[in-house]
């Protein structure tokens, strides 16, 4: 069997490097007949036509020993990684719910539903009060408004 460096997609009909095809081991070429980006968009397409199904078996999932066991082995392990994170939540929600610290608008939209965005976590009190998009912007979770 020859290597080949190209694959043509079936689904954007391109082709492309074989790098850019996932691993299939049924296929005879040894890789997936769609490009990796054609596979994410798939995979995009499925999850929102069966988001309330693949919702409600990762609840019935997380109900079992095991789930309770993978939710309780993942919150460790994303505790001991973003410690400074989960400290400085608790201290700040702690000074929330005595009054010490006081909920305010969306410094840039002047929204009144609210998140404490930190910009430095040994900081635990000085908060940018950011509306839920302008925060995922700041984040960099979302990429423009």
């Amino acid at each position: 069997m020859t290597l080949k460096s190209k694959k043509y997609c079936t689904r954007c009909k391109k082709t492309k490097l074989v790098s850019l095809f996932a691993k299939n081991g049924i296929s005879s070429d040894g890789f997936s007949s769609s490009c990796l980006q054609c596979k994410r968009e798939i995979n995009l397409e499925m999850y929102k036509l069966k988001r309330l199904e693949i919702l409600k078996q990762v609840k019935e999932y997380q109900q079992t020993e095991a789930g309770r066991k993978s939710l309780n082995d993942n919150s460790r392990r994303m505790y001991r990684k973003f410690i400074d994170k989960w400290k400085t939540r608790g201290i700040t929600k702690y000074a929330i719910k005595t009054g010490k610290l006081k909920r305010g608008s969306c410094v840039i939209c002047g929204e009144k539903n609210t998140h404490a965005h930190h910009p430095d976590y040994s900081k635990p009190l000085e908060v940018l009060w950011l509306c839920p998009l302008h925060h995922r912007v700041i984040e960099g979770k979302q990429k423009y408004l």
